[in-house]
């Protein structure tokens, strides 16, 4: 891949190891450094998914950053994980065959194991109208995936499931389609998204565990709304729920 082709779109910039590509376009922000950037790291040190849980970053798997100095609105800020994880969705399908599934609400998933996860991050203007900026976090387990921690979920990587891509590759066809998606986004708005992801979603139609901040709630997946809220059918009624994840069964 020639990275210099995102030069026009994005800073670039590339490390073989730091603390974390998230916190790294923060520190961007921090300094007032003005444009988009694109922040790409071969290892982490202190990687992180939601709920600051630990993401084991090794080197020979992916970890970059987008950061979005660009205005959107509270709404647009809670759609673009959405975005993000179509757009990953089709890259690695494209480039592997796998079947990649998205499970709500920011996890890449092959054979009911993790394959990656977004990690988005945002400051909004005083008034909350619109964002200052956005960092989309993503990682993907390419070559490995720790097998000696004890996570609540099972977890694997492209080599685990007889995939072998370049870090590199994954990143410049994810780029493609982020950069295409974003632009149609922002025009017609999340319904094309929606269907696409609605279209691969983990468990759609099928019966769930959400975890939740107060409880751990079952009913029929049905799939997002436009907000992004999960949208399920509990004991014959249809409700949503915008805060908490999919338990992917053990």
């Amino acid at each position: 891949m020639n990275i210099n082709i995102w030069h026009d779109i994005y800073n670039v910039l590339i490390f073989d190891h730091i603390d974390s590509t998230n916190n790294e376009a923060k520190r961007i922000t921090g300094q007032g450094l003005k444009g988009n950037f694109l922040i790409w790291s071969k290892s982490q040190s202190a990687g992180r998914g939601r709920n600051n849980r630990n993401w084991v970053s090794e080197p020979g798997n992916l970890f970059f950053s987008v950061l979005l100095q660009d205005k959107f609105s509270l709404i647009q800020a809670s759609q673009i994980v959405f975005v993000a994880a179509v757009a990953m969705g089709e890259a690695l399908r494209s480039l592997t065959k796998l079947n990649i599934e998205y499970k709500w609400p920011n996890d890449l998933i092959i054979n009911n194991s993790k394959v990656g996860g977004i990690l988005v991050e945002s400051k909004f203007s005083p008034t909350r109208k619109s964002t200052d900026w956005i960092v989309v976090g993503i990682g993907i387990n390419i070559m490995s995936f720790p097998n000696d921690i004890d996570a609540s979920y099972p977890i694997t990587s492209l080599f685990n499931e007889k995939a072998i891509i370049k870090e590199d590759d994954l990143l410049s066809k994810f780029l493609d389609l982020f950069h295409e998606y974003l632009e149609r986004w922002n025009i017609i708005g999340m319904d094309f998204i929606r269907d696409k992801w609605s279209r691969n979603a983990y468990r759609i139609g099928q019966e769930i565990s959400i975890k939740t901040p107060n409880e751990v709630i079952k009913g029929q997946m049905l799939g997002i709304n436009t907000n992004g809220a999960l949208f399920i059918s509990l004991d014959g009624l249809q409700t949503t729920i915008s805060s908490g994840e999919i338990i992917l069964d053990k």
